[in-house]
């Protein structure tokens, strides 16, 4: 009997290094530079595939990473206001 492999590979992708032939439906991206120790690449994880998303650069990445960005971006916004919010009730 052979034995099947049962260890799905979980190692994560690059965006920039991906095939071509992948990137028909996908869509571009920016990411702003960070400070401090946010300048690094964003990982992104959807149904189990990871993705390196780099900073600072316009990037094709598959459209269910997209809305996870998008959705990202929107959180970041809501926290920033809630924190003014709070911040000027002092």
């Amino acid at each position: 009997m052979s034995e099947e492999k049962t260890k799905k590979d979980t190692k994560p992708e690059t965006v920039q290094h991906t095939a071509a032939h992948e990137k028909d439906n996908w869509e571009t991206v920016f990411v702003a530079p960070g400070s401090g120790k946010d300048r690094g690449t964003i990982f992104v994880g959807v149904n189990g595939k990871g993705y390196y998303v780099p900073r600072g650069k316009s990037v094709a990445v598959p459209p269910e990473v997209a809305e996870v960005l998008r959705n990202r971006e929107a959180q970041l916004e809501q926290a920033e206001a809630y924190s003014d919010s709070v911040s000027n009730e002092n």
